[in-house]
This record gives structure tokens, C-alpha cells and sequence, in this order.
């Protein structure tokens, strides 16, 4: 049985009375379920965290050993890990206390799950030509610092995506909220008969699918928080379209909601891009003036994890591709370190989808943005790549058309 809001604050209060100075612990509860083709994976555990700053040096120790003698290690080690930080910073602190609300991302069917059903379940939505890989998490977490912060939380997710082309994905906070026959049905879509052909190299005008915007996001996240990344250097400038309206907002309805970062501050909506200008970017404690998205206690390294895109007035994607003369439609990448290759794209001619196509390009999320010219209405939920309830975010976005950014090279 998952421990209780009480067990969780009370274990965190304890292990906090263990630390000399500023401190913080925290203490989390979490299931993570994982089940393919290639086999099925529940595992349930219960783990606390000790940080402590001492002299601008920050050490940190985990442990799921949770009786006082473990803790009492954790709190020595954390103290010994202090004293290898090579890279101490003058003035580093833990935040104040702040209160949050909470919020409505907790099912408690994710806790309940049983993996023998999950599977039965996922054999029979796709049947023998298909593969689904299904991802569950739940997770309660209780943050006590000397400071006086005193955060709990608890979220849920849920996550499917079929093995075929175009990335068929969909997320939710509860298993309610997919639909596998959907799923499959999009998949099944993606297949096209004969070999499909070498895209020709340059510069396209693209029609990209929500999970390949997701993916330009992903790659353009490093420019939008802290004060080193672009968003930061070019506060109150235009650098994209006007179109693009882009936020940080880990409460807006159909995301995967989060109150608290990892320093117990309450997570605060960020207008990052307005109307194509530079806005502002998320922060931690130790960048100044935290939003909160602190990844780490102590250290300068905030994360947005909840980007909302705004959606435009398209219908569909169909409709994108009409003012295109010769280009491509591309419902998804498959990024490695050679390149974004073309995940069930297609040819756009005169304003039509036709041929598959594929291919290496490179991508310039921020010509991408720059170059957008319109976007569909609809918006969809793509999920990290996380297995934690605790810190999976996700990305809420529209299709979108840009006359440039994304190059076929190969």
C-alpha cells in the first residue's frame, strides 16, 4: 500500500532534523510499470534524498534504506559529498517558504494496475502485427528544508506508443484517458504500400505532424531557461513568427499538471514567447528569481517541462499542406546522432500528400519557429521520455507549416 501524505511529511521531517545547517530532504513513494513486447517491468519504492549546503558547496545522498540508522548515513554521506564539490558558489541557498495548490493529475488506478491485465489488454488492441509500449507511473513526494518549505505532491501518468511509423503516441494521467484502438487505427494508417522514395536534398517548405513539433520543442528547450540560453539574451526582441505563442504552463488543461520543482517552490506559469517575442525564461533558486523549475537543490539548473504551443486556426494537416507547391509532410522524427530522419513523411505536391518519402535532415528549431506560417487548431499531448511520475513532463502542441529550418541532407 502507498504510504500516506502523513508518512511521507513525517519521514521527511525526520531526516531533516538530521542535518546541520541548510538542508533539505525529501521523500518519495513511486510505481513505475513498464510493458512490451520485450517484457514487463513493476517495480515499487520508497526513497529519500538528503542535500545540504555548507560554505557555497552542495552535497547530496539517496537512500532506500529508510530506518534512522540508514538515514543517518544518508545525512553523513550527503556531508561527504560536500566536500568534492569543486565548484563552490558564493551565496548558494535553498528557497523560502511558498505555498502551492494542488491539482488534478493523480489517478489512483495507475497505483492499482495490474500488469497481467495491461498486457491482455494491449495483445488484444493490436493483435499479431503490431507492438504497443505502455508506460505507467505513480508517485507521492514530501519536501522539508530548514528553510521552512514544506511541500507534498502526487501525480500519475500514463503512456502508450505504437512500434510504427509516424510515432502513434498518446499520454494521460490516468489509463481512462487513452485509447488504444485509436492508437492502432493511426498506426495502421502510417503503412504504405511499395518502397518509398529519397527525398531530395535543400531546404523544403514542411508540414509538421504535433509529435515532430514536440521534437523541434525538445531540441530549442536549452534556449529557454536560465540566463546563458537565447530567450534570455534577447528578452523583448522578436525572434520567431508572430504566430508563435509559447508558454511553460505545467497546469493548463490536458497536460501532465505539476505543483512543486524539486526545492518545494510552486511551479508558475512563464510566458516564454509572445507573439514571436522573447519573453521570459524558467528559472531556479540559484539562477535569481525562481519560477520554479529547479531540477536539483542548490544548483543552477532550472528545465521547462510543461511547454504549451499555442494552436493557430487550421484544421488539419491536410489543410496546412494546400498552399504548398512541393514539400514534405512530417507526422514524426527519428532523431539519432547522425541526423532527424523522416518518420512516415511524404511528399506535398500541389497542395496534396502523395508519395512516402524518406531521409536525413537537419533541423533548426529556431528557424523552424521563425519560418512557421500557420498552425491547426487541435493540440496534442506528447510525452517525455521519463518512466517517473515524479518528473515526466510533456509537450502540448499543434501541427504546424514552416517555409524553412528542416534541410534534407541525406
Amino acid at each position: 500500500m502507498a504510504p500516506s501524505q502523513h508518512d511521507l511529511t513525517a519521514l521527511a521531517g525526520e531526516a531533516l532534523t538530521l542535518l546541520e545547517g541548510e538542508g533539505q530532504a525529501t521523500v518519495w513513494w513511486e510505481r513505475r510499470l513498464a510493458v512490451d513486447e520485450y517484457g514487463i517491468s513493476d517495480i515499487v519504492q520508497q526513497t529519500a534524498e538528503l542535500v545540504v549546503l555548507r560554505a557555497g558547496r552542495v552535497g547530496a545522498a539517496s537512500t532506500t534504506d529508510l530506518g534512522a540508522a540508514g538515514l543517518r548515513r544518508a545525512a553523513a554521506t550527503a556531508f561527504a559529498h560536500a566536500e568534492l564539490d569543486r565548484a563552490p558558489t558564493r551565496g548558494r541557498r535553498l528557497p523560502e517558504p511558498s505555498s502551492g495548490r494542488p491539482h488534478d493529475g493523480w489517478d489512483p488506478a495507475v497505483a492499482a494496475l495490474d500488469p497481467v491485465a495491461v498486457a491482455a489488454e494491449l495483445a488484444g488492441a493490436t493483435g499479431e502485427g503490431l507492438a504497443i509500449e505502455y508506460r505507467a507511473g505513480a508517485g507521492r513526494v514530501a519536501i522539508a528544508s530548514t528553510r521552512g518549505v514544506c511541500a507534498y505532491e502526487q501525480r500519475s501518468f500514463v503512456a502508450a506508443e505504437v512500434r510504427a511509423p509516424g510515432r502513434p503516441l498518446a499520454a494521460a494521467t490516468g489509463p481512462g484517458g487513452l485509447d488504444l484502438g485509436a492508437l492502432v487505427a493511426s498506426a495502421d494508417a502510417g503503412f504504405h504500400e511499395g518502397a518509398p522514395q529519397t527525398a531530395e536534398p535543400g531546404e523544403p517548405a514542411v508540414v509538421l505532424g504535433p509529435v515532430a513539433v514536440a521534437q523541434v520543442l525538445e531540441a530549442l528547450k536549452p534556449e529557454l531557461a536560465g540566463t546563458d540560453g537565447l530567450l534570455a539574451a534577447r528578452r523583448g526582441a522578436r525572434i520567431v513568427a508572430p504566430s508563435i505563442n509559447l508558454s511553460d504552463s505545467p497546469r493548463f488543461p490536458g497536460t501532465l499538471p505539476r505543483s512543486f520543482d524539486a526545492e518545494g517552490v510552486p511551479r508558475a506559469p512563464v510566458p516564454l514567447i509572445q507573439d514571436g517575442v522573447a519573453h521570459r525564461a524558467v528559472s531556479d533558486t540559484a539562477t535569481g528569481d525562481s519560477t520554479g523549475h529547479a531540477t536539483r537543490p542548490g544548483h543552477a539548473e532550472p528545465w521547462p517541462e510543461h511547454l504549451v504551443l499555442s494552436g493557430g486556426g487550421s484544421d488539419d494537416a491536410d489543410e496546412l499542406a494546400e498552399p504548398i507547391e512541393l514539400g514534405l509532410l512530417v507526422p514524426a522524427f527519428m532523431v539519432t546522432e547522425h541526423g532527424w530522419r523522416l518518420d512516415r513523411a511524404r511528399l506535398i505536391e500541389a497542395g496534396k500528400p502523395t508519395w512516402a518519402v524518406t531521409g536525413v535532415a537537419e533541423v533548426d528549431p529556431m528557424a523552424v519557429l521563425a519560418a512557421t506560417e500557420a498552425l491547426t487548431r487541435a493540440q496534442q499531448l506528447v510525452p517525455a521520455d521519463d518512466d517517473s511520475a515524479l518528473t515526466i513532463g510533456a509537450t502540448l502542441c499543434p501541427g504546424l507549416r514552416a517555409r524553412s529550418g528542416v534541410t534534407i541532407v541525406g
